[in-house]
């Protein structure tokens, strides 16, 4: 049976390094023998360059064809993009709809930057559990809010949790 491997960043847009990301990570798997499918923000566009089946997720609105979608697969790879709220503050609540919607399947994170978080949409994605940083809070000196680099280190969908080796393990 092949592995259908879903691939979530900032997919289908300009960025050159987010669709070299993917395109790598397309190589990769089907030299493993797992077909790929990405979560982009332009499907038809990244179905014409990359040649692999494209889900549409740029909005919430978009966010039941993705749960769908991802019923469908074997797992998850978030890859490229940026774990933050400097440029703005619906990127972690972005994210972690995508996490949400692969919660049931396993999941892993490849190649995402980490800049600053601030604010209470990303406190409140963690408190409903949308997603969980097995980090200790860290504040930089000079306060202000916790650098991305203390919660993407270990960031993970809600409801894994790390094994005694550090390691993130999905609660079943």
């Amino acid at each position: 049976m092949t592995l259908r491997i879903a691939v979530a960043g900032w997919i289908g847009s300009d960025n050159l390094g987010d669709e070299l990301i993917l395109r790598s990570l397309i190589r990769s798997l089907r030299a493993r023998g797992a077909e790929p499918a990405a979560v982009s923000i332009d499907p038809a566009g990244t179905r014409r360059l990359h040649g692999v089946e494209a889900v549409r997720h740029r909005s919430p609105l978009d966010t039941p064809g993705l749960r769908r979608a991802v019923r469908r697969m074997d797992g998850m790879v978030t890859a490229g993009g940026l774990i933050q709220t400097e440029t703005s503050v619906w990127n972690i609540p972005f994210h972690a709809a995508r996490w949400r919607a692969a919660r049931k399947i396993p999941c892993a994170a490849v190649g995402l930057g980490a800049g600053r978080v601030d604010g209470a949409l990303p406190a409140r994605a963690a408190r409903r559990g949308a997603l969980a940083s097995h980090e200790r809070d860290h504040t930089p000196p000079g306060g202000g809010g916790a650098p991305a680099e203390a919660h993407a280190r270990r960031m993970a969908p809600a409801g894994s949790r790390p094994r005694r080796d550090g390691q993130l393990r999905a609660r079943v």
